[in-house]
């Protein structure tokens, strides 16, 4: 029997807090689960989530995840792209002339067309 290796522990970790703590509120349930599947992958790929909160009053319409990348992995942020929920990905360098490293704020939702910025 194989077991989990600890990136896979950590991502399943993330994953079932992503769906805990966002599954009192008004989110679709297929929005919920493939996002959270996908902030989960890109954790274990590199990025490191500060958090993760339902985008919207009183009816959320989708998930905002808010982290940081090193420059050096800055290559880990196109798994985000393939993703068909992606709304918005904005990325922000961190750090006066070179930067150590990149704000990741991407925006998961079934509505609008995707806006990279």
């Amino acid at each position: 029997m194989k077991t989990p290796s600890t990136n896979e522990k950590e991502n399943t970790e993330l994953y079932e807090s992503i769906v805990e703590r966002l599954g009192s509120t008004d989110l679709d349930s297929g929005l919920l689960k493939e996002s959270s599947k996908l902030i989960a992958q890109a954790y274990g790929n590199g990025i490191k989530w500060d958090d993760v909160f339902p985008y919207g009053i009183k009816r959320p319409d989708g998930i905002t995840a808010r982290g940081r990348v090193s420059i050096d992995e800055f290559t880990k942020v196109k798994d985000l792209l393939s993703n068909r929920l992606l709304r918005r990905l904005d990325i922000f360098p961190i750090g006066i002339r070179w930067p150590d490293y990149l704000d990741v704020h991407a925006h998961f939702s079934k509505g609008r067309a995707p806006r990279i910025g």
